[in-house]
């Protein structure tokens, strides 16, 4: 049986007896382990979607949930490729055993039991992308797929949650599978090339660095996912930094909280 959710996306309905996990090899070496509750394509289909794609490290027909023994001490990254929000209620239960997570959507909801990243520009990733005002407080980094031709949309999306709401934004460069999918003006500033395993047209290095320096700051609110040499999270670490900013300024608000509760009752 399959629900519809709005014309042309279902979900797909998942077994929840089979678990299986399997690394990541994106996440190697890295203190971030994935958890993927749901099977099946994301039905959101946002363009150019590395997990619905050919080639994406499982083949999508189990879930991808890791034990507690091979977590261990590392952060929980759920739904990097789907996303937190389809079959939100299998989500919430296939991670709650785990302390230490973080949920990934593109969808304006962010009423998790942890932090969320957003990506902001999921379905329209050339024209627009969401200006959300709730729930942001939830909100651990916004994610912004970034290309040649959408760079006045990256400076707004820069001002409107780094700048004005102070939530770091990561420019997510975007990788085409087909060459005929990058508009023709800007084709030649695209090359083949390997990320992780499989080979993509990717933004050349020089125009990926004069893109993240236009944004450079001491605090590296606005930075990029993965660095100019590596597609690996152990080279990058950003989500790991974003993460540990957000545990860091809710702890320090709740330790706040706790002084002015305990200051009053003296």
């Amino acid at each position: 049986m399959e629900v519809e959710l709005t014309e042309k996306i279902t979900i797909f309905p998942v077994d929840r007896n089979i678990m299986s996990f399997q690394t990541n090899p994106k996440l190697e070496g890295s203190n971030i382990i994935d958890c993927i509750p749901q099977i099946g394509k994301c039905p959101i289909n946002c363009s150019e979607c590395y997990y619905n794609a050919e080639g994406f490290f499982t083949d999508k027909t189990k879930p991808l949930i890791p034990s507690l023994e091979e977590v261990g001490d590392k952060i929980v990254r759920v739904n990097s490729g789907h996303d937190s929000n389809i079959q939100k209620d299998l989500v919430l239960r296939a991670t709650a055993q785990y302390k230490k997570k973080f949920y990934n959507t593109s969808l304006p909801m962010f009423d998790f039991p942890g932090p969320v990243v957003f990506t902001c520009n999921g379905r329209n990733t050339d024209s627009s992308f969401l200006y959300v005002t709730e729930g942001l407080w939830n909100v651990m980094m916004v994610r912004f797929r970034t290309n040649l031709w959408n760079l006045e949309l990256l400076d707004d999306a820069v001002a409107y949650y780094a700048y004005e709401r102070n939530i770091p934004v990561t420019i997510t460069f975007m990788r085409y599978s087909k060459c005929e999918s990058i508009p023709h003006e800007f084709r030649h500033e695209y090359e083949l090339r390997i990320h992780v395993f499989n080979q993509y047209y990717c933004l050349k290095k020089e125009a990926q660095q004069d893109i993240v320096d236009i944004y450079k700051t001491p605090t590296n609110m606005i930075s990029m996912c993965g660095t100019l040499e590596s597609s690996f999270c152990k080279d990058c670490g950003r989500c790991e930094w974003a993460y540990n900013r957000f545990m860091g300024r809710i702890n320090f608000s709740e330790a706040v909280k706790a002084a002015c509760t305990n200051y009053s009752t003296i």
